[in-house]
């Protein structure tokens, strides 16, 4: 479902979940093994594999970059690690970046990512905001595409990949240029349907395509050493969806906790223990 390499779009219209989806995906990645991994629990032998809703992954060094919706995702990540009750270590860009027109904004990504060994995601949230006034059905989205597949050339073992929003008949096609999905090895669609949210893979270039996979949220209430309360959302696969939403999931490193490494432009989001 998730290519080794190449471009990827997870794409939808509004309300369906789709940067929820991405940090999701994201954490799924970085905290996955390449190979099966044998444990012993209960007297019994246990060979575990990384996957990301049954569909085996890889582990990816995660890097985001917010260029929308940046003030919740902080708020998010908590919700995430607090849910899972596991960390969600990825590279987080805190300052505007302009990779449609600057040559030296992408020749530092490429040099940020390069300086990472092994496999690495990047995902631009969104496309749009990404081209600007951009012509999204012609000439400016074959552009867009093209500074894409660049960055995905000049950072080896790479995979980068978007969010973007449907186009006018939101059941058939992302928005924009129709050569859009050609030039993808895989398209992950968000969709609101009657028994709830699903995953639907309009297009993966080396496996299943067309297939929907169901999930659910969940809120997850947070609490801050100052008082403060706020909550957010988590994906989970709809089988593991408990059965009282809306309940206080405690988090595991207490309240209030920073989740963050920061640097002068990327946070990398750590648990505060053991720094």
């Amino acid at each position: 479902m998730i290519p080794e390499t190449g471009l990827g779009l997870i794409w939808g219209e509004s309300g369906t979940y789709k940067t929820f989806v991405a940090l999701d995906m994201m954490a799924a990645l970085h905290n996955a093994h390449d190979t099966a991994v044998r444990v012993t629990a209960w007297g019994l032998d246990l060979t575990l594999e990384s996957t990301w809703f049954g569909r085996k992954i890889k582990q990816c060094e995660c890097f985001y970059i917010p260029l929308e919706g940046h003030g919740g995702i902080t708020k998010r990540i908590k919700a995430w690690q607090d849910a899972n009750r596991t960390l969600a270590p990825f590279h987080v860009r805190r300052k505007p970046v302009d990779l449609r027109n600057s040559a030296v904004h992408r020749d530092a990504l490429v040099k940020r990512m390069n300086r990472v060994p092994g496999r690495k995601l990047l995902l631009i949230d969104t496309l749009a905001q990404m081209g600007g006034d951009y012509d999204e059905n012609g000439i400016g989205m074959a552009e867009l595409v093209g500074i894409l597949r660049d960055l995905h050339f000049r950072i080896p073992n790479s995979i980068v990949m978007a969010i973007h929003h449907a186009g006018k008949d939101s059941s058939k096609r992302e928005r924009g240029w129709s050569g859009l999905r050609a030039a993808l090895e895989c398209s992950l669609q968000c969709k609101i349907e009657k028994d709830g949210p699903s995953l639907f893979v309009s297009k993966n270039r080396d496996g299943e395509s067309n297939v929907g996979i169901p999930f659910a949220t969940i809120r997850v209430d947070l609490e801050y050493d100052s008082g403060k309360k706020e909550s957010s959302l988590v994906v989970v696969p709809r089988e593991a969806q408990p059965a009282a939403t809306g309940t206080t999931i405690e988090p595991p490193l207490g309240p209030g906790k920073s989740f963050g490494l920061r640097s002068s432009e990327w946070t990398y989001f750590v648990a505060e223990q053991g720094l």
